[in-house]
């Protein structure tokens, strides 16, 4: 058998490891960048600036030309026009976002938010009535794993007395671990 004569004969298993550092690095930053987007389109517009009021330059000055200024004659007359409307104040930008920590059903009920048009109507009804009945089924789920359990382990008599002894708690997580094994949700 002849000996490996490729470049990275012997450089073992660095450059793989690299190249998946670098993946996921990209990874990583692709996350960012569309975590960040998600985060920039929750936030309201920015206040509207008003536009910067220019004058118009009068017709006969020419700022690119190289003469001097001294030589240069006076600008015409400015002709007077009318002032410009007062521009409306600007709106107060909206509060932040509050942070969401508990699952939508443990909120408070919030006041009468702006008229939402009928498909986002139905669509918020939609994803409460979702959540609502997966809630439903997993405390279901969690219930009948509950029941499932006491039909599957009776402690003795002596563990019912004393469940603190080291024998008692040995066997019930020697039957727990049995149960988990065993367990399928039907």
């Amino acid at each position: 058998m002849q000996p490996d004569s490729s470049p990275a004969a012997g450089r073992g298993p660095f450059l793989p490891d690299v190249a998946r550092i670098a993946l996921g690095v990209f990874i990583g930053g692709l996350a960012a960048l569309f975590a960040h987007d998600a985060i920039v389109g929750q936030r309201p517009p920015p206040p509207a600036t008003p536009a910067v009021l220019t004058q118009p330059r009068p017709v006969g000055d020419d700022s690119s030309s190289t003469s001097n200024a001294s030589t240069q004659a006076a600008p015409p007359p400015a002709v007077a026009q009318p002032a410009p409307p007062p521009a409306p104040p600007a709106p107060e930008p909206a509060p932040p976002l509050p942070v969401q920590t508990a699952p939508p059903q443990a909120e408070a009920p919030q006041p009468a938010a702006p008229v939402q048009d009928a498909g986002q109507k139905k669509a918020d009804d939609d994803l409460k009535t979702a959540q609502a009945l997966a809630a439903r089924l997993e405390s279901e789920r969690q219930q009948r794993r509950a029941d499932a359990w006491a039909r599957y382990f009776q402690p003795s008599p002596v563990c019912r007395a004393d469940p603190a002894t080291g024998a008692c708690a040995d066997a019930h997580l020697a039957a727990r671990k049995r149960f988990d094994a065993q367990y399928v949700d039907r």
